[in-house]
């Protein structure tokens, strides 16, 4: 079974538009189901059975400089950012954690390997984190 990604685009009804933030995605003989907020903030239920349009992969190589801002309860914030680094561990797309205090100090600066890698790490040392938005844009022509 195939997930929608962040940084994945939809194209539908003669827009197209950036998933920014993921609430649920199921895909079931080619048909998608994505819940989501866009890059620019909006939330959007697309359904492909009865909305139409596509569902467009970017590669992950294909992405740059997409990043996604968190904050949570006590007014720190995260951001991941989808960067290239050919120069460290990873030798290619690596998404970097920083979390910061409330009065703006790092208490966590760290490459990782996946998305996932990051969202579970900022889950670990933070309560409650509450998506504010994305931004970036796309290597990729649609």
């Amino acid at each position: 079974m195939e997930t929608a990604r962040i940084g994945d685009k939809i194209r539908s009804h003669g827009i197209t538009v950036t998933i920014g933030k993921l609430y649920y995605s199921d895909c079931w003989d080619g048909i998608w189901d994505v819940e989501f907020v866009d890059t620019d903030g909006n939330y959007r239920h697309w359904k492909q059975q009865f909305d139409g349009g596509e569902y467009i992969r970017v590669p992950e190589d294909e992405t740059e400089n997409l990043t996604e801002e968190y904050k949570d309860f006590y007014g720190c914030t995260a951001t991941i950012e989808h960067k290239e680094d050919f120069i460290g561990t990873y030798n290619g797309t690596v998404f970097l954690l920083t979390i910061r205090t409330s009065k703006g100090e790092i208490i966590h600066r760290r490459k990782y390997k996946t998305h996932k890698g990051a969202r579970i790490a900022m889950g670990k040392m933070g309560d409650c984190w509450h998506f504010v938005k994305a931004a970036g844009k796309v290597r990729i022509k649609l």
